[in-house]
């Protein structure tokens, strides 16, 4: 039997889902990110599925909750769990030196040495080494096939001094999981992580041929056509970036992640390691072993992101409320954190304040829903439970607080806004009028007329 407070979380994650369906297109448009695939998943379900905009603009294709996309630094923490999983097969420790199952990683300088440099902080992005070796090939797209370079010894800082992330390290981790295997990476992270999950659709690393792909796109800049990038292999580097997936795969890998889920991957006391967050980093958000903890609003979530020529990612859960999300774009520049921050803000205002859009109104308010443009901004209109909210299409957390105002019903087509900004028309009436099919063509905020989009 659900139980009510489960039945809560489910409807705000229906309500919220509505809200991306009828705010995302176009706030896609603001971003300028032209395609961005979404799940929401609560304890091991997906409640929510779905894509926006185009994974292709040039041919017009539709991105949905099953197009791929190069996912990046999300692919660490396939590493950190296979790593874990040797872990608790005793194979390893986590104080091991890397130099033991990688016998080339040998030199010194005057920030010490190599061989002194352990599994863990490697995992931790604590061993000083480089970040990216001593190849471009983030702008060439030319990524080594091997991890040996004369210059390795070149240690930035003295290990377990400081944070320095460092995709180098990720790479060697998976050459610790090929000596202590015998398998290849892409074979052992197959077997012992796709495979359990029935993650169908995700590979370890590009490979041609792949259908449903997304193009990937740069960043936006002034007077420069935007860039299209071709598809890269990441080979040695795929444990640390290679990983190619889509929001369906990745909302079932995250739901396996948390404490007290899914023993499928990890044991509940290799898990707490796994998230347990270095000290050394003094920012809220922190690191912990492949995986970084973020604060928001008082709460731990856990995830990683990830940035590859022509997409930004990110998978978050929060393992207290048993959400998740994913967000997959094919734009560099895409706010994808903010696009889960507002999913989580979202859902737990309707939670917290489920009494705020439990409207009396016999009224239907649907036929008011949409987006509605005036001089000085468009404005979304849309229905949470029986009760309307109105915020502007930029606006980051949309119904966290002030940002939305509640329009409370005062008569036919007419409304009164409750919160918002000082600055706006908070309190005034909203009156709908020129109904067309259904639905209204045009509103007046206060004084300020809009027509629909």
């Amino acid at each position: 039997m659900i139980s009510k407070s489960e039945n809560k979380i489910r409807l705000a994650v229906k309500e919220v889902g509505h809200l991306l369906d009828v705010w995302l297109p176009l706030r896609l448009e603001y971003d300028k990110v032209p395609g961005v695939s979404i799940a929401i998943t609560y304890k091991d379900k997906i409640l929510y599925k779905k894509g926006f905009g185009y994974s292709n603009l040039e041919k017009k294709v539709h991105a949905n909750e099953k197009t791929l996309y190069h996912i990046a630094s999300i692919s660490k923490t396939f590493t950190s769990v296979a790593i874990l999983q040797l872990v608790e097969q005793k194979k390893i420790r986590l104080n091991d030196r890397v130099v033991k199952y990688v016998k080339w990683f040998k030199g010194k300088n005057k920030n010490g040495s190599l061989e002194n440099i352990t599994i863990k902080q490697l995992l931790s992005n604590t061993s000083g080494i480089w970040r990216d070796g001593d190849t471009p090939h983030w702008v060439t797209g030319r990524f080594p096939k091997e991890l040996r370079s004369k210059e390795i010894a070149d240690l930035i800082f003295k290990s377990g001094s400081e944070f320095k992330y460092s995709n180098y390290g990720f790479s060697i981790l998976g050459e610790v999981i090929e000596s202590v295997t015998s398998l290849k990476y892409e074979e052992y992270v197959e077997k012992n992580i796709l495979n359990r999950l029935g993650m169908n659709s995700t590979s370890p690393d590009y490979k041609k041929g792949l259908k449903n792909i997304a193009e990937g796109y740069g960043r936006v800049i002034p007077d420069y056509k935007r860039e299209k990038f071709n598809h890269y292999t990441a080979n040695a580097y795929a444990p640390a970036t290679g990983f190619v997936s889509n929001a369906v795969d990745l909302a079932k890998y995250i739901t396996n992640l948390p404490v007290h889920e899914s023993k499928k991957l990890l044991k509940d006391k290799t898990k707490q390691i796994m998230f347990r967050p270095i000290k050394i980093t003094e920012d809220k958000d922190k690191y912990c072993l492949g995986i970084e903890m973020y604060n928001l609003d008082g709460k731990k979530i856990y995830g990683h992101s990830g940035g590859f020529q022509g997409f930004l990612t990110q998978i978050a859960f929060d393992p207290v409320n048993q959400l998740g999300i994913v967000v997959l774009t094919n734009a560099l520049g895409a706010p994808v954190w903010v696009y889960a921050q507002s999913i989580f803000q979202g859902i737990y205002d309707i939670v917290k304040n489920d009494s705020d859009y439990s409207s009396k109104s016999k009224t239907g308010v649907r036929k008011y829903e949409g987006i509605y443009r005036n001089l000085w901004g468009d404005q979304v209109v849309v229905k949470i439970k029986d009760t309307l909210v109105s915020f502007g299409v930029g606006t980051r957390s949309p119904l966290q607080k002030n940002n939305k105002s509640i329009l409370l019903s005062k008569g036919k087509n007419v409304f009164q806004s409750k919160g918002g900004s000082v600055f706006g028309s908070r309190g005034e009436l909203v009156k709908f009028d020129h109904f067309k099919n259904g639905k209204s063509q045009s509103v007046i905020f206060g004084a300020t007329p809009g027509k629909r989009l």
